[in-house]
């Protein structure tokens, strides 16, 4: 089983476009002149070294209009303004001044003839070069990832303190952000979207041969770490979030079992 942290920075490192619907992006690679031979431009989004890419203006126009148009598709009714305001007014890996500029860039566009027009205002803020495409890594949270946060009542937002969750220490830190409950069932949502292979064992018992093979855990730990699990796979009755949350799955020892 893959350690949980590092499937949160997976989820928000690379621009997860897989995930959105095939139908969403053939019809708007088509709205905005593009064809599906052009997937595989939209699909270097993902790439780190994309914004210092050698692409024609006129096509980087394109791309901004057509991730406008999945992020409508897939999230109707938001307001991709306020998401990226949101993200950025989070991300911690900038500088204060330069989170001022990008938000004084962002409102600008939008005061300044984007309106409403998602297209207009990525067009603008110039979304496919740096600073503002790092955001992409954030805000572009694809439709089953999204799903996951709000489900469990989380913010696309909050991916920016999740980001630094495998680092020593941050998780004390971003549980006085996120609530812990929520967060444990995001972690778990997130992981079965990208764990992809069919199990014949119950995630209780997936737990219960981890414990037992770790070579990391004393005899007493596991004694312990077992009859916790027990206990809370009574509790749970099957409900997978409820397991997580009674067997505390961010705190000690079960969050070392897979941060290891």
């Amino acid at each position: 089983m893959k350690n949980f942290s590092i499937v949160l920075i997976a989820c928000f490192a690379v621009f997860q476009l897989a995930s959105a619907h095939s139908n969403h992006i053939k019809e708007c690679l088509t709205e905005h002149g593009l064809q599906e031979t052009d997937m595989n431009l939209l699909k270097s989004l993902g790439s780190v070294k994309f914004a210092d890419t050698t692409i024609k203006d006129e096509d980087r126009e394109k791309l901004a209009c057509v991730l406008a148009c999945i992020f409508q598709k897939e999230s109707p009714g938001q307001s991709l303004h306020e998401v990226i305001k949101d993200v950025l007014s989070e991300d911690t890996n900038k500088s204060e001044n330069l989170r001022k500029e990008m938000t004084e860039t962002l409102d600008t566009c939008k005061t300044q003839g984007t309106g409403d027009d998602d297209c207009k205002l990525l067009q603008c803020v110039q979304i496919t070069k740096l600073p503002f495409y790092d955001l992409l890594y954030t805000f572009v949270v694809a439709r089953d990832m999204q799903k996951c946060f709000v489900d469990n009542g989380l913010n696309a937002s909050d991916a920016v303190n999740l980001e630094h969750l495998n680092e020593p220490g941050w998780v004390e830190d971003i549980l006085k952000k996120v609530d812990e409950d929520k967060l444990s069932c995001t972690m778990f949502c997130l992981y079965s979207k990208q764990d992809k292979i069919t199990h014949d064992k119950t995630l209780q018992q997936r737990f219960e041969t981890k414990i037992n093979e770790s070579d990391k855990l004393t005899a007493d730990q596991k004694k312990e770490m077992l009859e916790t699990l027990n206990r809370c796979g009574i509790e749970a009755a099957g409900d997978n979030c409820k397991l997580v949350k009674c067997i505390k799955i961010l705190r000690v020892p079960f969050f070392h079992l897979y941060h290891h």
